[in-house]
């Protein structure tokens, strides 16, 4: 929605146009309504939120220096009646809309200033469009000045939402817990146990990096980073990760961290397995990384690969482990791709594909889910039978 045209640009879109209320009298709030975004192009809704100021600076220290955008509406209270000159300071990029955009207004210079003529205590329209790019230090000041004045900062007592603009942004109800019947679940008896913890370092994603057990032995996989404070994305800093993985002897009450030769994030192209897997291996384990994969006969301590998905020509293939052995040279794998018919801000969609000869080729078997109107991804699959499989997939509209 802003178009890039340097890394310091300023889009101002400004028409007058009054805003008479009619019919049934609606509710005003002070401040702005509007949500923060996880991409540039404000797709990827993350925060709620209500800006009560014009005044915005953003960067490593409150956890927004990475890529974002954010968008605001409301209304502009006019402070008075006649010209009023208004001002728009960023090192980013901005688009301002009052009204309907007659006027265009751009310039590289910060600073940029425009007039409109108002009718004091008059309620304008208006909407505020910020990029973060390039991420790092940002700014966004908003002043106004009338009368030969000095500019000031249009402040909360000028800005107002409504309640429809409150409902536009705000759509996830929080449930009421004191409301929930709690006696419809079943629970199980459990223990919570930290596998890592350094407050330097970012450790996540099980989830994605696989669990295998050998009856009282665990192992996780597990991803570190540097920790890097950050709200609308996982605190870890991206261009410092290794893969790792922790692994308990006694049933998971104790864990010890290792790093395994030739794992995930270490050197190699992936190729055509030449060696089939025997999928029998009592120290088999196997790991599925988006468009590879890797194994073990040692439990994990070290891996061969990267190897691909032959035969398996879908596109870009966001693949988390997940797997069910059925014979020495069998098994299902429970994979994933990017499909754009997906109609979700992710559009990752689940699918089975096999093996019948320890790795060497793949088909694809059937999509996990019936429809493409959600998002599938990162399964955990369960053999009830020979003929029944249960899986849990994330899913996201």
């Amino acid at each position: 929605m802003v178009e890039r045209i340097s890394t310091k640009i300023i889009c101002v879109l400004i028409s007058l146009i009054f805003f008479a209320s009619c019919g049934k009298q609606t509710e005003l709030k002070e401040g702005l309504a509007g949500v923060y975004f996880s991409n540039l192009d404000f797709t990827g809704p993350k925060l709620f939120d209500i800006v009560d100021k014009l005044d915005k600076k953003w960067g490593k220290e409150n956890g927004f220096s990475t890529e974002w955008s954010v968008e605001w509406n409301g209304y502009l209270i006019a402070p008075v009646s006649g010209e009023v000159n208004i001002y728009l300071e960023t090192n980013k990029q901005a688009k301002i809309v009052v009204g309907s955009a007659d006027t265009l207004v751009s310039n590289n210079d910060s600073g940029r200033t425009f007039s409109i003529n108002m009718n004091e205590g008059e309620k304008y329209p208006i909407e505020i469009y910020y990029a973060h790019v390039d991420g790092g230090e940002g700014f966004l000041k908003l002043l106004w000045n009338w009368n030969g004045k000095e500019p000031v900062i249009i402040s909360q007592n000028n800005l107002v939402y409504s309640e429809e603009d409150e409902a536009k942004w705000d759509w996830v109800i929080e449930p009421a817990k004191e409301r929930v019947d709690k006696s419809q679940f079943q629970y199980a008896k459990g223990k919570n146990v930290v596998i890592a913890y350094d407050p330097n370092y970012f450790y996540g994603w099980p989830a994605n990096q696989g669990i295998w057990s050998w009856e009282n032995e665990i192992l996780v996989g597990i991803m570190r980073g540097n920790y890097l404070f950050d709200v609308l994305h996982h605190s870890i800093d991206r261009d410092n990760q290794v893969a790792l993985v922790a692994r308990s002897l006694d049933g998971g009450e104790t864990w010890n961290i290792e790093d395994p030769e030739n794992f995930v994030t270490d050197p190699g192209k992936p190729a055509p397995i030449k060696v089939s897997i025997d999928y029998t291996n009592p120290g088999l384990a196997i790991r599925h990384e988006r468009d590879r994969f890797y194994y073990s006969y040692n439990k994990g301590k070290t891996w061969n690969g990267p190897f691909t998905f032959t035969g398996i020509n879908m596109g870009e293939l966001t693949s988390r482990t997940d797997y069910n052995t059925i014979d020495r040279n069998t098994y299902l794998a429970f994979l994933s791709r990017i499909d754009n018919k997906v109609k979700s801000n992710l559009p990752d969609r689940s699918f089975c594909a096999k093996t019948t000869d320890g790795g060497k080729n793949f088909q694809f078997v059937s999509w996990m889910t019936e429809t493409d109107t959600v998002r599938s991804v990162m399964s955990s699959t369960i053999r009830l039978d020979n003929d029944h499989l249960v899986s849990a997939l994330r899913r996201r509209y």
